[in-house]
């Protein structure tokens, strides 16, 4: 799946019976879902009568990562139409000597999915997910978590060299 088709998987349409302020107030507690330690902020950056733009920021918050856009409008009866949209985001391809190594990755990327998941569990009512780990942990992760040091431990035994 090319990098493109990842981004616009995110977005999403569903119809509510929350108000405009409830709304923003999921989009607040979305954005706290979506937090990465250390790597990836959202956070509400404008707002108008019909929507609510949020940013994402890397590491430091100097980088801007990715654009969401959740807009609404009255679908009668009391109930909204709400839309989320990713608008400009940023893609990062690792190279070396100029050549291009890999996939081409959205850094801000795990962040909209879970403030996605989030978000629309919130304005549905369904169950909130549980919220997830960062990913594949990194290689050079450190300390390693229980279940990854059991396993390096036991890689250790078996080979008779030190991993740690």
């Amino acid at each position: 799946m090319a990098v493109q088709d990842d981004v616009a998987a995110v977005a999403f349409a569903v119809e509510t019976e929350l108000g405009p302020a409830q709304i923003r107030a999921a989009g607040r507690r979305a954005a706290e879902a979506g937090r990465r330690y250390m790597r990836t902020t959202i956070s509400e950056s404008h707002a108008t009568r019909s929507g609510v733009r949020y940013l994402a920021y890397g590491p430091g918050g100097f980088v801007r990562q990715m654009a969401l856009r959740v807009s609404w409008e009255e679908a009668g009866a009391g109930r909204r139409r709400v839309w989320l949209s990713v608008g400009d985001h940023l893609v990062e391809r690792a190279r070396l000597l100029g050549i291009p190594l890999g996939r081409a990755t959205v850094p801000a990327l795990w962040s909209a999915r879970r403030f996605a998941a989030a978000l629309r569990s919130e304005l549905t009512g369904a169950p909130r997910p549980e919220r997830g780990s960062d990913g594949p942990a990194a290689p050079t992760s450190w300390p390693p978590d229980g279940a990854q040091l059991r396993r390096l431990t036991a890689s250790t035994a078996r080979s008779g060299r030190s991993s740690l």
